[in-house]
């Protein structure tokens, strides 16, 4: 029972259901957006998709749950199971099987692959990071500017700043760490509160 939605669709129980003044959404599946008032340009597909979306602009919520808790966040994109489920700010793009499924807020943060940037059960809050393959900064807090891309890269960094791990396994072990660079297969295995280091090859 959706009021002034222009130009908009809505398929499945709830879903849509508090619209008053927003256009040009979508929605299909079970209580998908089911909270959004006045947001625009919002895509939503799969059962409590952008659930508690209320504000939303431009974001794309795929898959059960994805971004289920998101109220405000703006131009994000939520892709995957329950992917970005509880996060908050504008910007995010999580694409993959939980990614991002912890991270409250993190401006402008990508996570792309199964369970990458996760983060742990306690509050994330870490900007600007980078992970791209299965569990690329898989535990992420407040860690800011990362980059890691490969599986399991900067899979340990937690509060570590400014990282950049390129290749399977690299930098696995990096916690708190900043400003580290390491490329290649295992790079940088075993440092964990290390600062300032370059580490190139397998291992």
């Amino acid at each position: 029972d959706s009021g002034a939605a222009d130009e908009s669709l809505f398929i499945g129980t709830d879903s849509g259901s508090s619209v008053t003044d927003g256009n040009s959404n979508v929605a299909i599946g079970y209580k998908a957006l089911e909270d959004l008032t006045t947001g625009d340009d919002v895509v939503a597909i799969g059962s409590e998709a952008g659930l508690q979306s209320t504000g939303t602009d431009g974001a794309v919520f795929i898959g059960t749950r994805a971004g289920k808790t998101v109220t405000d966040a703006i131009n994000a994109v939520y892709i995957g199971f329950e992917a970005g489920e509880i996060n908050t700010d504008s910007g995010a793009v999580f694409v993959g099987y939980k990614a991002g499924k912890n991270i409250p807020s993190g401006r402008d943060c990508t996570y792309i692959g199964s369970f990458a940037g996760q983060g742990g059960t306690t509050s994330q809050s870490g900007d600007f990071n980078v992970g791209v393959g299965a569990f690329a900064l898989v535990g992420i807090k407040s860690g800011d500017d990362n980059t890691c891309v490969g599986k399991r890269s900067g899979a340990g960094i937690t509060d570590g700043n400014e990282n950049t791990c390129l290749g399977s396994e690299s930098g696995t072990s990096i916690t708190t760490g900043d400003q580290n660079v390491c490329i290649g297969y295992r790079a940088g295995e075993n440092p964990k509160t290390i600062n300032d280091c370059i580490f190139i090859g397998t291992d």
